[in-house]
């Protein structure tokens, strides 16, 4: 088997695009640890309008933000995707926003039907409606990018790029370097190991792989899966801000502090299930449990297993409960 060919990416464009996941979506805004200071920080500094507008493109629009702005290597400061966004054509940029270049759209929907949708050609509006209803689908396009004018989507992207504030934290060049740095230490397999806790891929998933550290996102990860490369932000490498057995207690007992959350584990304790299986269950939409799930994968409780081909499976792994419970000791003890 063919390792993934890995790649280093960075800077404050990637930053911005994750803070605007974090305003677009309350859910996770919750889940991520600075996301509440990112809302707080827009509404102050942009106002109370320049959210509403992020909130527009959705969770996943601007994560399809970030899989333009990686395509481009070198390319990854505000300066960067400013440039990047009014240089797409607009027809082009709504496209990528509603997540035309993203795997499994073209695989359940297809290029032409996805732009012939946003034209307004009332069929494949129909289409594109039951391919994002579909079990398994992880994507989703908001009303407002579905119905707007490519002009109209395009203006307010630049407006919102212009005004968006300066961020409270943000991962910073030294990220990049240190994950250079541990690529030529350990090789592409055991820092995508390092980076992705908690995930296993199966042969042939990843092939060309750009990784971005970003304290945003943290502690959690978003992938963008384009024809050609995975896009995967992640926690900065070796960040750690207070000792290991709290951070550890209050990452875990923040996981497991949570109805829906403890039911998923309920759930898994029968067994592997897909996203489909919990949804079906537990009567949850897809939406509510993909960052539920997210959180506890990132605290160690479950494990997700990502095959070519196949619906990707979570499954319980007992030892994040071993490890809330030497947090717990250890943080007593220290």
């Amino acid at each position: 088997m063919r390792a993934p060919k890995v790649e280093i990416a960075g800077g404050d464009g990637f930053d911005l695009l994750v803070s605007a996941v974090a305003v677009a979506d309350p859910d996770w805004r919750d889940v991520m640890a600075h996301g509440a200071a990112v809302w707080s920080t827009v509404r102050h500094d942009a106002g109370a309008e320049s959210a509403r507008r992020a909130g527009r493109f959705g969770r996943f629009g601007w994560i399809n933000l970030i899989g333009l702005l990686a395509a481009h290597p070198g390319r990854g400061g505000r300066d960067d995707l400013v440039a990047l966004v009014d240089g797409t054509p607009a027809d082009e940029l709504r496209f990528v926003v509603a997540g035309g270049r993203r795997e499994q759209m073209r695989e359940r929907l297809g290029a032409g039907p996805l732009r012939d949708a946003l034209a307004a050609d009332a069929t494949a509006a129909r289409e594109l409606s039951r391919a994002l209803a579909a079990p398994g689908m992880l994507l989703d396009v908001t009303t407002w990018v579905r119905r707007t004018s490519d002009h109209e989507l395009k203006t307010t992207l630049q407006r919102l790029l212009d005004g968006w504030p300066d961020l409270p934290v943000s991962g910073g060049p030294a990220s990049a370097r240190h994950a250079r740095g541990r690529l030529r230490e350990i090789g592409p397999e055991a820092l995508l190991a390092e980076v992705t806790p908690g995930i296993r891929y199966g042969p042939e998933v990843l092939g060309r792989v750009r990784l971005v550290g970003s304290a945003l996102v943290e502690p959690i990860l978003i992938s963008v899966d384009q024809p050609g490369l995975t896009v995967i932000v992640h926690p900065p490498l070796g960040v750690d801000g207070m000792a290991d057995a709290a951070r550890s207690l209050r990452d875990q007992g923040n996981a497991v502090g949570d109805e829906t959350r403890v039911l998923v584990l309920h759930e898994l304790r029968a067994g592997p299930r897909t996203l489909v299986d919990l949804c079906a269950t537990l009567d949850r939409p897809r939406t509510t449990l993909l960052h539920h799930l997210a959180l506890l994968r990132a605290a160690g409780f479950v494990i997700l297993t990502v095959s070519a081909g196949e619906p990707n499976v979570y499954r319980i792994d007992p030892s994040g409960f071993d490890r809330l419970a030497r947090a717990a000791r250890g943080f007593v003890l220290e």
